[in-house]
């Protein structure tokens, strides 16, 4: 803390890293040699860079353009375990390295907050710093921690994870919190983001502009924006995640704006705003979803919305609040709310004698073959 007469510069964190500065840039091959990391460079021996502190003094200029880590043009495998990463606007890029060759285990992202804080101590000119940054195909980013914190309060200031123009990554088995945006992806194909834990985050996965994109087993808790927003993606999984905002106040759990050929299925959503929030696209299929007390819609299919599916689904309690409306609504053309091979819809809590089901919106949609009882998904059923 430097302080003045008025105005202090504060930098927010959770761990402090060591008073000296530790940086590290890596341009070559022949850097990991020169700076005696130790591996010979082969996918059996990679290179090691572990259990180093990476920060900076608590000087505002350099905090504001830091970047801690940058490992770019290299061709050998490495491997980046038991760090610490802490401060700077930038905590760790690779880029441009051969594919296949990066591995990011292990290591710990903490808050690289800092604003400036008056007198009364409110926060004013924040400045937010982005933990990692992939521009590299195979990178592979599991079991790491991301955290930003001040006394317990998300401020919103912290990107966890970034990739950008990237093929064939894995994003697994991380946890992230505080964070405003916690995995963003942008022009890139077959990206994997699977089993991570998501608390108090202002939104979990964002995608735009990318191809071929799973998110599987994921737990978010707490999310305050969108737990996932997709916009201008094809070809996306989203399945077996467990999505439990708790009745934060959030936009929709799931956003599909500008997108094609996408599939959720085996997904457990609740306290949601809007649950599945679809705007836009075509060829969606929803299927084998919980929905609970979502306070608005469980699903709302907006115009331009066609040639969606949706069956095999359990609606349990959403729009409650609204007595003059039912659990969904669709404004688009060409949905339909039941399989016709199979001739099977959707299970509503509801639905009381009536042998069909009304959707609310435009489209004049209804589920002409409803089921008599909810379908045990093996999800989260009991749980509410």
């Amino acid at each position: 803390l430097l302080v003045g007469s008025a105005i202090a510069i504060f930098l927010v964190s959770i761990y402090y890293p060591p008073a000296t500065e530790n940086f590290l840039s890596i341009t070559s091959d022949e850097d990991f040699i020169k700076l005696g990391f130790p591996g010979n460079g082969s996918r059996e021996n990679p290179y090691m860079i572990e259990n180093i502190e990476f920060g900076i003094y608590n000087e505002y200029t350099k905090l504001k353009n830091a970047t801690l880590v940058s490992i770019q043009s290299t061709t050998k495998h490495f491997v980046i375990r038991n760090c610490t990463f802490a401060r700077g606007a930038l905590g760790l890029y690779v880029g441009d390295v051969e594919a296949g060759t990066a591995r990011i285990e292990n290591n710990i992202f903490i808050s690289k907050l800092f604003c400036m804080i008056d007198s009364e101590e409110n926060y004013e000119k924040c400045y937010r710093g982005d933990a990692l940054h992939i521009q590299a195909n195979g990178v592979t980013i599991t079991n790491n921690t991301f955290s930003a914190e001040i006394t317990d309060v998300p401020k919103g200031y912290f990107k966890a994870i970034i990739v950008q123009n990237s093929k064939d990554c894995i994003i697994s088995e991380n946890t992230i919190e505080y964070c405003i945006e916690s995995i963003n992806i942008y022009s890139s194909e077959n990206i994997t983001v699977c089993n991570n834990y998501f608390d108090a985050t202002a939104s979990g996965v964002y995608s735009i502009d990318s191809d071929s994109i799973l998110v599987d087993n994921n737990i978010f808790l707490g999310n305050y924006y969108y737990t996932m927003y997709f916009k201008e993606t094809v070809n996306v999984m989203i399945t077996n995640n467990n999505i439990s905002l708790s009745g934060t106040i959030n936009t929709a759990a799931i956003g599909i704006v500008n997108c094609s050929l996408i599939q959720l299925s085996y997904n457990f959503v609740s306290n949601a705003t809007i649950g599945i929030r679809v705007y836009r696209s075509q060829l969606v299929n929803i299927v084998s979803n919980e929905l609970w007390k979502c306070n608005e819609y469980a699903i709302y299919l907006f115009e331009e919305t066609s040639n969606t599916t949706v069956y095999y689904n359990v609606f349990m309690h959403n729009g409650e609040d609204y007595s003059d409306q039912t659990q969904c609504c669709d404004d688009g053309t060409d949905n339909y709310w039941y399989n016709s091979t199979l001739s099977e819809g959707n299970y509503w809590n509801d639905i009381g004698n009536y042998t069909v089901y009304e959707i609310n919106g435009s489209a004049g949609s209804i589920d002409l073959y409803p089921l008599s009882s909810p379908i045990d998904l093996g999800l989260f059923l009991n749980q509410i």
